[in-house]
């Protein structure tokens, strides 16, 4: 026999369908993209594509826990249909903190394979992945030992004792968001010396910026512990928790959609090459005037204009994206070092 509130039931199913089907397709499309480009599968895809098997995972022990008791408080529930919820949730806490950690993972590895010429960066990236995998090593043994003895966890009654849950909420979340806000800005330094384009700097900071919609959930999160916590606030942290995993995997694939976005850059180009085809058609008509090709002053400056944005178009695809990798502070004071005018070339495939 199923325990759990028929209101509640419908609501957090509806959450988590959602929210699994959407980061699903957004793995999906990550490979889509990869495909697109005939590019080979590197560390961050499959970081990614394991973020969304865990995810699943998380999902399936959230749905059974929902089943043992989801929406109703412990003290309607028999001892054995509790203990079930409470090793489900044990299980889902488990692997909520994998599924972040190869998020960050994924985006870390996406970033150093983007950005890796830039000294700065490649330690500072460095960093940040040994500090990522230290936070998953020190929050799973602290989830996992937090009771003494271990299956106090899920066996309330048993004595023993466990962290305060508000206590371990906190100890966890807030390195959690720090980390998840320093990765966000970690690669704007990088976009700022790229030789692009402003709007396009500005699109690639947008979309990177992105990732800090889960720092929003993580502080939702951690002010539902400001005071003690009720049955109704663990539920509500429950349902966003999903929703903050959901997008941390949805986040980490974002960057890597560019391939399967249409060119404006392109379509101008095709729209200008349209018409100065048609402008040539008009020019060879027989009743043009005065016997002057009226048009060809106007067809050349088109196509003057359709090669400076075929020049671009490739932008953001398989072209070639110049970073500058050393630039002088201050060069109207300054002698200019040979190291600062060089120019260093990399791969960028992700917009």
């Amino acid at each position: 026999m199923a325990y759990y509130d028929q209101h509640f039931y419908r609501r957090t199913v509806a959450l988590q369908v959602s929210l699994l089907i959407l980061s699903t397709m957004s793995v999906v499309l990550r490979y889509l993209a990869r495909r697109k480009r005939k590019a080979q599968l590197k560390g961050d895809d499959l970081w990614a594509f394991l973020s969304m098997l865990l995810y699943w995972l998380y999902i399936g022990f959230g749905f059974y826990g929902l089943l043992n008791g989801g929406g109703l408080p412990a003290t309607v529930l028999p001892p054995s249909v509790f203990e079930h919820a409470l090793k489900a949730s044990y299980a889902a806490g488990m692997l909520s903190l994998a599924t972040f950690a190869a998020a960050k993972l994924s985006v870390l590895l996406l970033y150093r394979r983007l950005f890796l010429v830039d000294r700065w960066f490649r330690t500072a990236s460095t960093v940040m992945l040994v500090v990522t995998i230290m936070w998953f090593l020190a929050s799973v043994l602290s989830y996992a030992f937090q009771c003494t003895p271990v299956d106090k966890a899920w066996q309330p009654l048993k004595d023993g004792h466990c962290f305060k849950l508000k206590t371990y909420l906190l100890a966890e979340e807030i390195p959690n968001c720090i980390l998840d806000i320093v990765i966000v800005f970690l690669p704007l330094g990088v976009i700022r010396k790229l030789q692009l384009p402003t709007i396009q700097k500005i699109n690639l900071c947008f979309i990177f910026a992105l990732g800090g919609f889960v720092s929003f959930i993580s502080v939702t999160r951690m002010r539902l512990t400001r005071n003690e916590l009720s049955y109704e606030d663990l539920a509500s942290s429950g349902e966003w928790l999903t929703i903050q995993i959901g997008f941390a995997v949805i986040c980490c694939c974002l960057p890597t959609y560019r391939p399967l976005l249409p060119s404006s850059q392109k379509f101008t180009s095709k729209l200008i090459a349209a018409y100065s085809s048609l402008q040539s058609l008009v020019t060879r008509h027989p009743n043009r005037s005065m016997g002057t090709p009226v048009g060809n002053s106007s067809a050349t400056k088109l196509g003057a204009e359709s090669s400076r944005h075929n020049a671009y178009q490739g932008l953001g695809e398989e072209s070639t994206v110049n970073t500058l990798c050393a630039r002088a502070e201050d060069r109207s004071t300054e002698g200019l070092h040979p190291m600062h005018s060089i120019n260093v070339t990399k791969s960028v495939d992700m917009v």
